[in-house]
């Protein structure tokens, strides 16, 4: 086997804990709309999966990065891009939950539901500028690869939805769970491209 293909086979893998946040996000999800997360209490424990495997996700992919010496200027950027990012979206979640909570005007908690969104866009957008900046064609095309697994996880998970949702055997469609797929899109590019780079 190939030294370099072998050492990538080897190097640790992110994939595994994308899909879980993803999971985790999900759970919590249905938790809220099922009716069993009705107190911040209640949503403890799948914050902390959340948390933690988004630690996770930024400690296997550094070190993934330093043992392959991938550790560009154009993935330094992404970090210094997607971390602020997903943060944004974090506090813009947990802002509208506390809005929602305080009794907040209508006005304010429509601007609150945005900050979500912006957070969302950056991470995107951090995505892009990565498959923009990085030089090495390789490594691009790995990056380009995982975005078309998670569209196709995407789309084919949206008709399978509003398919089943038309047949009557699903029903309360949320726009909101596009983004959870689109995530374990990632999650699933990711461990293609980790397993078979």
């Amino acid at each position: 086997m190939n030294p370099s293909r072998e050492l990538t086979l080897q190097a640790p893998r992110t994939g595994p804990w994308i899909i879980g946040y993803a999971a985790a996000i999900g759970a919590l999800f249905a938790g809220v709309v099922n009716g069993i997360v009705t107190s911040p209490a209640s949503a403890a424990p799948f914050w902390a999966v959340i948390i933690g495997c988004t630690v996770m996700i930024l400690y296997t992919s550094w070190k993934r990065h330093r043992l392959l010496g991938t550790l560009s200027a154009a993935v330094r950027s992404f970090w210094r891009r997607i971390v602020p990012s997903a943060a944004f979206m974090f506090g813009g979640y947990c802002a509208f939950a506390a809005g929602q909570g305080l009794g907040a005007d209508r006005p304010v908690l429509v601007a609150l539901s945005l900050l979500p969104i912006l957070g969302f866009a950056g991470m995107v957008w951090a995505i892009h500028q990565y498959t923009r900046d990085e030089s090495d064609e390789y490594l691009r095309s790995l990056a380009v690869r995982q975005l078309l697994v998670a569209s196709f996880v995407t789309l084919t998970g949206s008709l399978a939805w509003w398919a089943l949702e038309q047949g009557g055997v699903t029903s309360g469609s949320n726009i909101s769970f596009v983004v959870l797929l689109w995530f374990a899109g990632l999650g699933a590019g990711r461990v293609v491209v980790e397993t078979r780079p």
